[in-house]
């Protein structure tokens, strides 16, 4: 007689065996619903990155052109529309003839938002770029709506002029660490650099 079944009864033992098979099936289905639960998320947040990156380029854009504006002394005039829809369009005139305009879209910052807890249980590493993006999107958002609060605000007169003179540099600076912090997260998500967008 073996010594297992000296020291306990064979039902014993066939009961623990077979709680360790159960545990270790339960392990395994749980291994594999949290890699399928990590890839939807990194799927989601890729998303995110995609959608931003667009609103992202726009208001570069948009700061770009004012910034070559005033070192050319170019003339050119600003405006916001807003349509029914909701779109803010950024427009540029130049004495009233020539204009150009593009959309502003909005920073999408909520799904990242709604994210953050379940990625912080389920992978600690994608998090720690999930909450830098997320917080780069908050200041995203504040500087799309700096640029539009002051091209609407028809009574700031010359501190119009001396936001226009200022603001580039600000933005810009800024747009750089968004940038960096919004590749990292994609990266973390795709393995891939961000170069594509996503308009919707």
């Amino acid at each position: 007689m073996d010594w297992p079944t000296r020291l306990l009864p064979i039902t014993v033992i066939s009961g623990i065996a077979l709680f360790i098979a159960k545990e270790a099936i339960e392990w395994l289905k749980r291994a594999r619903a949290d890699k399928r639960k990590r890839s939807a998320l990194r799927t989601l947040l890729a998303r995110e990155c995609e959608l931003n990156h667009w609103a992202y380029k726009r208001i570069k854009d948009a700061i770009e052109d004012i910034k070559s504006n005033f070192e050319n002394q170019e003339q050119h005039e600003y405006s916001i529309e807003r349509r029914k829809s909701g779109e803010v369009i950024f427009q540029r005139a130049y004495r009233d003839v020539r204009w150009s305009s593009f959309p502003l879209p909005p920073v999408q910052a909520e799904q990242m938002g709604k994210l953050m807890l379940e990625v912080a249980i389920i992978d600690i590493d994608l998090f720690a770029s999930l909450e830098a993006a997320y917080d780069s999107m908050i200041n995203l958002n504040h500087v799309r709506q700096s640029l539009i609060d002051h091209i609407e605000d028809e009574d700031e007169g010359d501190e119009l002029a001396g936001f226009f003179e200022t603001f580039p540099e600000y933005g810009l600076g800024e747009l750089a660490t968004i940038k960096e912090d919004l590749e990292a997260l994609y990266r973390a998500c795709t393995e891939k650099s961000l170069e594509g967008f996503r308009i919707r």
